[in-house]
């Protein structure tokens, strides 16, 4: 893959998993052996559906902006970006979250993503959403709604 395949592709992917919240698309784009590190927390690939299930329970929508920093190397067919993403719960509030992540691709699949959330808008709860998952959406929305 190349770095304008690259781009198109994961921006494809944050639009269909992400903005679209399509679970069914994520073996499109996912390797089955994706190990995934967000702040700390590892998750394979039966916990990322797990994540974006928990996202549709608490998201009215999610927008994803344009990449802020995109560098991509060949050789390694590793991504490295920056963006931000827009989330209103269904409760109504809105936040914003920025996001670095470093993806290492092979054959169209994502097998590796390292990533760092920082909230720079909303306040509580908005840490969590970069990690949620079906076990915390309870509590979580006890504490946030």
């Amino acid at each position: 893959m190349n770095k304008n395949e690259a781009k198109q592709f994961l921006s494809q992917m944050y639009q269909d998993i992400v903005s679209e919240m399509n679970v069914e698309k994520i073996p499109d784009y996912f390797s089955s052996r994706y190990i995934q590190i967000t702040d700390g927390n590892k998750i394979d690939l039966a916990e990322l559906t797990d994540h974006m299930l928990a996202l549709k329970e608490v998201a009215e929508s999610i927008t994803v902006s344009p990449f802020h920093e995109f560098l991509f190397d060949e050789d390694l067919q590793t991504a490295t970006l920056r963006y931000t993403v827009e989330v209103v719960k269904k409760s109504g509030n809105c936040g914003r979250i920025e996001l670095i992540a470093i993806f290492k691709l092979d054959d169209y699949k994502i097998v590796q993503c390292h990533e760092l959330s920082n909230v720079i808008e909303g306040g509580d709860g908005f840490d969590e959403l970069a990690s949620i998952n079906e076990a915390k959406t309870s509590s979580w929305e006890e504490e946030v709604f």
